[in-house]
């Protein structure tokens, strides 16, 4: 059985699903009620992302052997596939219970607890497969950027180091290590990049090592290079994408068209709940994760950091944003915010405020500002050439697809600004810009103007926001555990006339695309 597995296995590996799946069929006529054969069916089906077709076979592998913990993870798998985690970490338990050194099984439980933001408990199923097994390499990147996520920056490099010395050739993992931002790469490694970037490698190691060679050029202080560097990974990844460039002056038209002074004075939500969500919004690396580290420091906020669930609300029923928010009435805005409340009711259970700081969600701010009476916006302003720069020299893990591109870049921070001073046309008490600059420069001062629009009161512990632990999931995380410095301010004057088609791009009117 174990020769047919790996054959079934190769042919995954070479996408010859149709094959593997004839083969597998074939044998089972042979041995109809063999575990094993049921189980690789549902992985042939699971490679063809068949899930219903995958999870029935699945459970039948499990009912000819009620004791194969291999199945039970299976199962789980499909069921984290379909987010019915709760289900998956039921099975996953079942497994551990049968096998108490499963390793897949830990991990597999890691990674549930950590999309459903149980840090703690996530860490210890990863330590608990480390010590299983030290050289798991997937689990020691996994709690690598969880510690990351919680500000252990030099915890983190040590297990990035570790899974490094495992295996050197880990284009992923170079880049996890640039963008914690703190970090400077050893000539050994430079020479390691430099060395991978000559080999033939995948599109996506390519981007990988093209972003981190960027970054380790910035730091020689070779800036034009540096630059060079990134366009080639920007156009690349770009590329890959094969979508045309939204036309985000049409965007603009399109959401204030919808979201007009009469709409909001006939539509608000009048309920008022005892929660206030507080949106932080704009672009990327604009100075939001600093912001809500410095307000989750106070004593009646909670920082959740970036949440999917205001984007989720609005596309759920359908992706004709803004307009399927033409028939809403405030009835439905009410129902909007009690559904909001149900999916993020973990952040309010210790305090009343609680932060989204997802950066798309200036897009949809109306929408939530509509739904909750008390929330507020507050959208991050950063100097333009700044933040582009920065934004174009981010490797998102997933979204942000205009930032490869310069045009589309200075296209999308001209509509996020213009946007937000449309809801604030529409909502002049309840938002709020901050600009980064004045955060650095004069952090008591902006704190206390913060707080005044939240209507909460100054808590010196905003001040020591460095010391505050909690989660980030962002590029930020390793910076927002220091003290803060301004060395970030006008950086982009560093790389001179290497940034000039950014500068002409910001200097042109926001017009429709192809105009």
């Amino acid at each position: 059985m174990q020769k047919f597995q790996q054959e079934i296995d190769l042919l995954l590996s070479q996408r010859k699903y149709s094959l593997a799946i004839k083969k597998v069929k074939s044998k089972q006529r042979k041995h109809l009620l063999n575990a094993e054969l049921t189980r690789l069916e549902g992985i042939v089906y699971l490679h063809q992302n068949k899930l219903i077709l995958a999870e029935k076979s699945l459970i039948k592998a499990n009912k000819i052997d009620p004791k194969n913990d291999v199945v039970m993870n299976n199962i789980a798998y499909i069921k984290q596939q379909k987010t019915e985690y709760e289900f998956a970490k039921q099975w996953l338990k079942k497994s551990i219970a049968i096998n108490p050194f499963s390793i897949d099984a830990y991990h597999q439980l890691g990674i549930l607890n950590s999309l459903q933001h149980d840090y703690e408990e996530a860490e210890r199923c990863y330590r608990q497969v480390l010590k299983i097994s030290p050289g798991h390499n997937d689990c020691l990147i996994n709690l690598a950027v969880l510690l990351k996520n919680k500000g252990e920056v030099d915890s983190a490099i040590k297990y990035l180091h570790e899974s490094l010395n495992i295996n050197p050739f880990q284009p992923q993992i170079y880049w996890v290590l640039a963008n914690l931002k703190v970090y400077h790469f050893t000539q050994t490694e430079k020479e390691m990049v430099n060395m991978m970037l000559s080999q033939d490698i995948s599109q996506k190691d390519r981007e990988s090592l093209l972003f981190t060679q960027a970054k380790i050029l910035e730091d020689e202080g070779e800036y034009k290079e540096s630059f060079q560097t990134l366009k080639k990974a920007n156009t690349i990844k770009y590329h890959s994408f094969k979508r045309k460039p939204i036309d985000w002056y049409a965007k603009l038209q399109e959401i204030k068209s919808v979201f007009t002074n009469e709409y909001v004075a006939r539509n608000q939500n009048t309920h008022v709940e005892k929660y206030t969500p507080v949106l932080i919004a704009g672009m990327p690396r604009s100075g939001s994760t600093l912001l809500e580290q410095i307000l989750a420091s106070h004593s009646e906020v909670t920082g959740a950091s970036e949440l999917k669930y205001l984007h989720q609300l609005v596309t759920k029923h359908s992706s004709e944003y803004p307009y399927c928010f033409r028939q809403y009435n405030s009835q439905d805005y009410h129902l909007l915010a009690e559904k909001y409340l149900s999916l993020t009711k973990r952040w309010y259970q210790s305090t009343n405020y609680y932060t989204d700081k997802m950066p798309r969600n200036i897009n949809y701010a109306g929408v939530l500002l509509l739904a909750f009476p008390n929330s507020r916006l507050i959208h991050t302003q950063r100097n333009e050439m700044d933040v582009c720069l920065s934004v174009y020299k981010q490797y998102f893990e997933s979204g942000c697809e205009y930032s490869y591109d310069m045009t589309e870049l200075v296209s999308y921070y001209k509509f996020q600004d213009q946007l937000a001073r449309h809801w604030k046309s529409l909502f002049p008490d309840r938002v709020m810009s901050v600009k980064y600059e004045n955060v650095v420069s004069d952090i008591e001062n902006e704190i206390r103007h913060v707080l005044n629009f939240l209507n909460l009161d100054f808590d010196k512990n905003c001040l020591n926001f460095h010391q505050t632990k909690r989660d980030i999931k962002t590029a930020s995380a390793g910076q927002v555990t220091q003290k803060i410095y301004k060395s970030a301010t006008q950086y982009y004057l560093k790389y001179g006339n290497a940034l000039e088609e950014i500068s002409e791009l910001l200097k042109q009117p926001f017009e429709p695309l192809n105009q």
